[in-house]
């Protein structure tokens, strides 16, 4: 039986079509089967967030960065000593108490000159503790904030300060003392997603 002469490409085209559509069930099925869909993602760290807002500073003074998901016992590990010595003593429970704990991680970074530097990201369990007055945790960095514009008051820095803010993405709190926070910003809120 002979074909006409259109036929040859037509029954390519219908060939590549029928390709294309069970390479695209393949791919579904196998993002299925690998779960790799967005419903299990995990949880953003509060380091990996700190660290991208840190690559987003051109200057930055010298200092360290501390985590709750560091070794205790190491000088990365954010102790209660010092959590409460930064935001006060109401922080001290806000991880390390299991059973009072408001936050699932904390990370900051201080600056070792005497330079008004510091970023700070909580990531809070629940939507309550992130904003409700005084004892919520944007509360307690506000209070920080007013803690470290008192103590630049009248120095060369004191501008430095007035830059400062607290924000919230999703369930994080982040303290910004910078010069510019606007680019930092931008990058907590990228790493967050």
């Amino acid at each position: 039986m002979a074909y006409p002469k259109d036929s040859s490409a037509s029954r390519q085209k219908l060939w590549y079509g029928r390709m294309m559509v069970a390479l695209a069930i393949m791919g579904i099925i196998c993002r299925v089967i690998t779960g790799c869909h967005t419903e299990n993602k995990p949880p953003v760290d509060t380091l990996f967030v700190l660290q991208t807002m840190i690559s987003a500073v051109e200057k930055i003074p010298t200092g360290q960065c501390r985590s709750s998901s560091s070794d205790e016992g190491t000088k990365e590990f954010l102790s209660p000593d010092l959590l409460a010595g930064l935001y006060g003593e109401a922080s001290r429970k806000w991880i390390h108490d299991t059973d009072d704990a408001i936050l699932d991680s904390a990370a900051v970074y201080l600056s070792e000159q005497r330079h008004p530097f510091e970023l700070a990201v909580f990531r809070c369990k629940n939507e309550g503790d992130i904003s409700g007055g005084q004892g919520s945790v944007m509360g307690i960095c506000q209070s920080r904030l007013a803690s470290v514009a008192r103590a630049w008051q009248g120095s060369e820095y004191e501008s430095v300060v007035t830059h400062a803010i607290v924000i919230h993405e999703k369930q994080f709190v982040i303290l910004i003392v910078a010069e510019d926070p606007a680019p930092i910003i931008t990058a907590a809120k990228k790493a967050i997603g």
